[in-house]
């Protein structure tokens, strides 16, 4: 019998299990990767133009931060 193995978070985009990402809105949604951070900016919170500007400003907007989390991050309901 195999056990699916648990991730930490999962991209919103994607459902790519990862250990390092960025958490959007207070973890509303979780990206693994700069371009769908980018994406969930742009589609979800009404952002838009080059990327650098977009990730500059939604920072500023303390908006989402980059994070490492652990096996003891895995949440109970995953």
């Amino acid at each position: 019998m195999s056990k699916e193995h648990k991730y930490p978070r999962y991209d919103s985009i994607s459902n790519e299990g990862f250990y390092e990402g960025y958490c959007i809105d207070d973890g509303f949604y979780y990206a693994a990767t700069v371009i769908n951070l980018y994406n969930i900016l742009v589609t979800h919170y009404d952002y838009s133009g080059a990327i650098d500007d977009v990730l500059d400003e939604a920072y500023d907007n303390e908006l989402y931060y980059y994070s490492e989390w652990t096996d003891d991050d895995i949440l109970e309901d995953d």
